[in-house]
């Protein structure tokens, strides 16, 4: 008994420490559009423009990014990625002019459940998803 409960506490340790991630940085300095957060945007005179309640989604966005790393997220292997050209090219595609309900949205690769254990070893690259996603529209800006 004491065997099984010194194995599940050492595996539970080795599991529960991995620091397996990705690092880089995610900037938005080409986007040519308007994002917002909600449906609210400001005008080039600083007052608000609210888009109407029945402005109907044209696509969804999804501009994503894999960002890897090594040495438990010390070492980027990405760097800065701008995803402001995925962002117009989507905007462009569905053609719209402007993105709603924007939410910027960070999660583990799938590879990293995968090395898990062996993320304890500094040379296994960790990875995270970045995504910026919200719904594409054409307002009167």
């Amino acid at each position: 008994m004491r065997n099984e409960l010194k194995f599940l506490l050492i595996t539970s340790l080795i599991t529960s420490s991995c620091m397996v991630g990705g690092k880089g940085t995610a900037t938005f300095n080409q986007v040519r559009y308007p994002i917002s957060g909600n449906t609210t945007f400001l005008k080039e005179d600083g007052t608000k423009h609210k888009s109407p309640a029945n402005v109907k989604s044209l696509a969804k966005l999804d501009a994503h990014k894999y960002y890897w790393a090594l040495v438990y997220g010390l070492v980027s292997l990405t760097g800065e990625y701008d995803l402001g050209p995925d962002i117009n090219d989507a905007v462009e595609k569905a053609g719209g002019n402007a993105v709603i309900n924007a939410k910027l949205v960070n999660s583990q690769c799938p590879s990293n459940y995968l090395v898990a254990v062996l993320g304890i070893l500094p040379f296994i690259p960790g990875c995270s998803s970045v995504s910026l996603e919200g719904d594409i529209v054409k307002l009167e800006l």
